[in-house]
């Protein structure tokens, strides 16, 4: 066998996409008969006064009720939910009697559902059900409740994966509930539901996008199914995320974002992240940083760490965003692939530095600690050789 037949082998692997997506323009109207082939009374966790602003809450509600679903409803979960947070309402999903748990918002709002899925159906605290060094979690059942997953924002992919990402308050760790059982058995992606997100917010969870695409296209352990998904999210990225951000409500914009995004759920779902996730991971646990800012604040620095690993697939990369590419080798397309992706960074306003959320020297060895124990799984999935030393570098870099 030549070189080249065996580098386009394909090897053995699996591939999982069990949710079910209902995309498209009021589609969240559909809700209601989509939840009760699941449950007959549904627990709605949200946002309250952006799902209420912008009338998300009231078509839901009215939605599973006309379809003879009864309705609970939480609309208290804030950004980065905390384990004690879901505890306290999957006491209250228990009490309702709620056999159905519909997620209404960004990846906080999913991944809360997610935790009370699991915690109102098993006994003891969600903790206990977390993935953590250490600490070895009780097995999650079958007896999890289902789930619906209504995405506000076009950035997690949440309403695609088998994680709920989990911030426990005493020790300001992010950890997560990874089970297969926590997939939403439905996903409403109602690309007119982000219409009104502002710039800022559609840039950072845009970057996030971007980061789920990308990381799961150089990961250790990605997959031709991963890889095919991803590089369609990461056309759509390069082609739709700045005009998100400048023209709010752009329908063929929000549409193609909204895509993308929960393609690069799917894409994360089969193939994992790298470091660039679990330095954002650190930072939000420590210092409540929204998530798709964190991505984008080291996203190009840890592109380049890994580059020269990677050439070829940066390469590719840079050719399915539309960067310039014509006449240059595979090192130079890689280089070209960090400084355009720096460059859409500077774009859509996230060129920030860490001191604008008071982040100093002082606490950059602490981070990478956070990084190389409480999201080691980044480490694992990371494409090359990440010494402590490199981390500390590209977290310096941004002070």
């Amino acid at each position: 066998m030549t070189g080249q037949e065996d580098n386009a082998r394909l090897g053995s692997f699996v591939c999982s996409m069990p949710t079910k997506v209902v995309f498209g323009f009021d589609k969240i109207d559909s809700v209601g008969d989509e939840t009760k082939r699941l449950g007959s009374h549904a627990l709605i966790v949200a946002a309250a006064k952006t799902m209420e602003k912008t009338g998300a809450l009231a078509r839901t509600k009215d939605s599973l009720e006309k379809a003879g679903v009864a309705v609970t409803v939480f609309q208290e979960v804030e950004s980065d939910p905390t384990v004690t947070a879901m505890d306290q309402v999957a006491e209250l999903c228990h009490r309702k009697g709620c056999n159905v748990v519909v997620g209404l918002g960004g990846g906080s709002a999913i991944d809360f559902a997610k935790g009370v899925a699991v915690g109102a159906a098993h006994t003891g605290s969600v903790l206990d059900y977390m993935t953590r060094v250490g600490h070895p979690s009780e097995p999650i059942t079958e007896k999890t409740l289902p789930i619906v997953a209504i995405p506000t924002t076009a950035g997690t992919g949440a309403e695609v994966t088998a994680v709920a990402v989990i911030t426990i308050p005493a020790t300001h760790e992010k950890h997560g509930i990874i089970n297969p059982l926590v997939m939403p058995k439905v996903a409403i992606v109602d690309p007119g539901l982000m219409l009104s997100l502002p710039p800022r917010l559609t840039a950072g969870t845009g970057f996030d996008v971007f980061g789920h695409a990308f990381e799961a296209f150089v990961s250790r352990f990605t997959t031709p199914f991963a890889d095919a998904v991803a590089l369609e999210a990461l056309r759509l990225v390069g082609a739709y995320l700045v005009p998100a951000v400048r023209e709010q409500r752009s329908l063929v914009a929000r549409e193609n974002m909204a895509w993308a995004a929960t393609l690069g759920g799917v894409a994360i779902a089969n193939a994992g992240m790298t470091v660039a996730h679990g330095i954002a991971q650190a930072l939000g646990g420590r210092f409540h940083i929204a998530h798709g800012e964190a991505v984008a604040f080291c996203m190009p620095e840890v592109m380049q760490q890994m580059a020269a690993a990677r050439s070829d697939r940066f390469a590719r990369v840079a050719q399915v965003m539309g960067m310039p590419t014509q006449g240059l080798t595979k090192q130079e397309c890689a280089q070209a692939c960090v400084a355009g992706i720096t460059q859409l960074r500077e774009d859509v306003g996230l060129d920030i530095r860490y001191r604008e959320f008071g982040i100093s020297a002082d606490d950059i060895d602490r981070l990478v600690e956070d990084v190389f124990n409480t999201q080691h799984w980044s480490i694992e999935h990371h494409p090359c050789e990440l010494p402590h030393s490199d981390v500390k570098r590209i977290l310096a870099s941004r002070l």
